[in-house]
């Protein structure tokens, strides 16, 4: 069963997918508070399926996720004609070059270390991906 953290009635919607629950939850609730539309997700296969009915402004993906690779998540985002053009922010601890070129390749926005970054540090880059995917 997919858990998810609703929102805030905001301006744009991000779409978290991630299956490290504190993380999530603490991610949602501070875009939440910077007035985003927050929504969360556990799994990939339960992301894309919300990608789809939701359709969110933002993508965060975790590449270690318990059922399919981030990676293989985000070719499927970026092979349907629905989804393709959906702005995606990598967000994960896992992360060779080889991966970030490949994210890179997808058309993601921002790669992005959790481990190099405090959450509100992470805040505020996606904040700045955003905007540059709203204008």
């Amino acid at each position: 069963m997919t858990k998810r953290v609703e929102d805030s009635k905001s301006n744009l919607k991000v779409l978290i997918i991630d299956d490290d629950t504190v993380f999530l939850s603490s991610l949602s609730a501070l875009l939440s508070a910077e007035r985003f539309s927050v929504r969360g997700v556990y799994t990939g296969n339960d992301g894309v399926s919300e990608i789809k009915k939701w359709k969110p402004d933002l993508v965060i993906l975790d590449l270690m996720l318990p059922d399919e690779d981030g990676l293989s998540i985000l070719s499927k985002i970026r092979e349907d004609k629905d989804t393709k053009d959906t702005a995606v922010v990598v967000c994960t601890n896992r992360g060779s070059e080889e991966d970030e070129k490949k994210c890179y390749s997808l058309g993601t926005k921002e790669v992005l270390k959790k481990a190099n970054y405090r959450i509100d540090q992470l805040v505020e880059k996606i904040k700045e991906a955003a905007s540059r995917s709203s204008s």
